[in-house]
């Protein structure tokens, strides 16, 4: 039998957030969505404008991260596909990054 990784359950409960994530948004699910972030969590949102100029828009709680499958339901489709992840994990903290190509249809 081989080395048991420590700490593949804990990259695996981390890689299904963002999963979470992505199927909250695409299903604007609120609840599904909001299971993904602590209750104080924060999320950076940046959009490249039309001047081309950044647009940074941060949420912070579940108050205010509530309003993004709400948000996104301007658009007539969306489709978060999760691709590379990667996490590091040391006791109680992780560091990693997850890749997502997000498509917003619009008719």
């Amino acid at each position: 039998m081989g080395h048991v990784d420590a700490h593949a359950i804990d990259r695996e409960a981390i890689r299904e957030l963002a999963y979470r994530y992505a199927a909250g948004v695409d299903r604007r699910d609120e609840d599904l969505f909001l299971s993904a972030f602590h209750p104080d969590a924060t999320l950076t949102v940046v959009r490249a404008g039309a001047d081309g100029q950044d647009k940074v828009r941060v949420l912070t709680g579940h108050s205010e991260l509530a309003a993004v499958p709400h948000l996104i339901a301007r658009y007539a489709k969306t489709f978060h596909f999760v691709g590379n992840h990667r996490c590091e994990v040391a006791g109680d903290d992780a560091t990693g990054e997850v890749y997502c190509t997000a498509h917003h249809l619009e008719t």
